[in-house]
């Protein structure tokens, strides 16, 4: 019985590992942290998979996106309606 226990935590702590994994290549997808993950891994490991999920589905896209200094700049100005 110890045995299968044993080999039951060693499979929860390889799944932990793996969800954070795959989380981390999920927020590095969406642009975020080009300059490595660890504090990604903290947040996996020392608070849960879970906790790192909610925070890598609420980042922002960044693929795609041009600098915000222009983007601004290319909008057609805001005209009020007249009464």
């Amino acid at each position: 019985m110890e045995v299968l226990l044993i080999i039951l935590g060693f499979l929860i702590l390889a799944a932990w590992l793996v969800s954070i994994a795959y989380l981390c290549n999920a927020a590095k997808a969406k642009g975020w942290h080009e300059n490595g993950a660890a504090g990604l891994w903290f947040v996996g490991i020392f608070c849960s998979p879970v906790i790192l999920g909610l925070y890598a589905a609420a980042l922002p896209d960044r693929k795609g996106q041009t600098d915000s200094k222009t983007a601004v700049d290319t909008q057609p100005p805001l005209t009020l309606p007249s009464i």
